[in-house]
């Protein structure tokens, strides 16, 4: 059901400035749902859904933190690479301009 509610509450055909609106959100919803039961799943006698709910506020925090400290981490890794490759005496790479290169000799 997540992937449903996402999909239907953030659909990619729209500029990040537009908002839906509450029903326009739950018509895209239903007629989601209405479209895997009705053609995909095709039941003979019925169809029960559980939906869990949100997730606690807890566990969202924690994923955010997660998400934050591994880009930071990420970033901080690259910036690295980066400041041992400029200051590396075996790198033979000519393509790199050095500060004591002038213009022109």
């Amino acid at each position: 059901m997540n992937g449903i509610i996402h999909g239907c509450t953030h659909p990619t055909h729209l500029d990040i400035s537009e908002k839906l609106s509450e029903r326009d959100m739950m018509m895209g919803i239903m007629h989601y749902i209405d479209r895997i039961v009705t053609q995909i799943v095709k039941p003979k006698v019925s169809v029960y859904m559980a939906i869990d709910g949100v997730a606690p506020r807890a566990k969202l925090n924690q994923q955010r933190s997660r998400r934050f400290r591994s880009a930071k981490d990420m970033a901080e890794a690259n910036a690295q690479q980066k400041k041992e490759l400029l200051h590396d005496p075996n790198n033979n790479n000519n393509n790199h301009l050095n500060l004591d290169d002038k213009v022109g000799r």
